[in-house]
This record gives C-alpha cells, structure tokens and sequence, in this order.
C-alpha cells in the first residue's frame, strides 16, 4: 500500500493529462485488470455507454482476449472518449490510478481483488460487485464506492452517475483513503 500510495502522489497528473490528450476538467474512470470474460469490462463499456453527456472519459489498462472486441463496439458507438490503453506493468499503475477519479472493478469470482487497494492509496471512489472479496473489507457502500449485484449494466451505470456527482465525489475518494490507510 505504501508503494502504491507514494507513487501515486508523485504522478504529475496534468503532464499524463497532457500525454492522453484528456480535458482536465473531465473525469476519468478507470478500468485496470485483465480484459476477459469473468471481469465484464464488456458491462463497463455497455453501462458507460448509457451515461448522459457530457461523459467522463474511460480508461481501459490491460489487454486480453476481449480487447478488439471492446474496441470495435466503443467505435460503432462512437464513444469517443474510450480509450485503451493496453498492458502497463506494474511500476506505472500508480500513474494510472492517480489520474482516475472512479475506478471500477465488476468482476465475479474475484478471490481478492488486489488492484481495489491500490486504486484506494491513490483516492479513487470504487464501485465493484459482492464477488470481489476485498469489497467486503474495503467499501463502504455509499461511503467510498459502491458493491454492486455483477451482471447488471444498468445498476452499473446508476452507480456510475452516483459516483460522478461532484460534492459525493469528492467525499468518496476522501473516504477510500481514510479506509485503506488502517490496511498493510
């Protein structure tokens, strides 16, 4: 966690901004996990794409067996705003985890859910489902994220708009990293 959290704190946030040709005033969510079946980055992209506009951007980091399918629909559905990032090791997810305000994990069958703590040292807000097991420990719903039933896009994508009101915003990623500091 320490790792994580020094790292993520030492990202100079606005040059990436700059190097991703992100608006600074939008918000990034963030998806960072292998991109297959059991870890529905294919619910993500379907929810994210129901969300009013202006959107927030959405980052993929990973690659896998779902990757040019997901990028084939981001482009039949024009959004724009998708971006994929392929595979990043791990000394630059910090970076990553920095730059995103909402990280999103919608996986099932998720023993722990590793990258949920480390999104948390950067103070992203966390939505993940009840078969994530760090999200028994690790969010608060309503608190910090949400844990959401997996499989349902549509409950997804309220979570998404929930997280993305400005004033809970920034109360939940105050709020994961007050939990995740009592963490090792």
């Amino acid at each position: 966690n320490d790792y994580f959290k020094k790292k993520a704190e030492a990202t100079d946030v606005a040059a990436l901004r700059v190097r991703l040709g992100l608006d600074a005033t939008r918000p990034v969510i963030l998806y960072a996990s292998k991109l297959m079946k059991r870890k529905f980055p294919d619910q993500l992209l379907e929810a994210y794409a129901q969300l009013p506009g202006p959107r927030p951007y959405l980052l993929y980091v990973g690659d896998g067996e779902l990757k040019s399918k997901l990028e084939a629909a981001a482009k039949n559905k024009n959004l724009d705003d998708v971006h994929f990032l392929g595979f990043r090791n791990q000394s630059e997810l910090p970076a990553f985890y920095a730059l995103a305000d909402i990280f999103v994990l919608p996986s099932v069958n998720e023993t722990w859910g590793l990258v949920i703590n480390e999104a948390m040292n950067a103070g992203c807000a966390i939505i993940t489902t009840e078969q994530v097991g760090s999200a028994i420990d690790l969010v608060a719903d309503g608190e910090n994220g949400y844990v959401l039933s997996a499989g349902n896009p549509a409950v997804l994508c309220s979570a998404l708009q929930a997280c993305l009101d400005r004033g809970r915003l920034a109360s939940m990623q105050a709020a994961s990293l007050m939990r995740i500091r009592h963490w090792g």
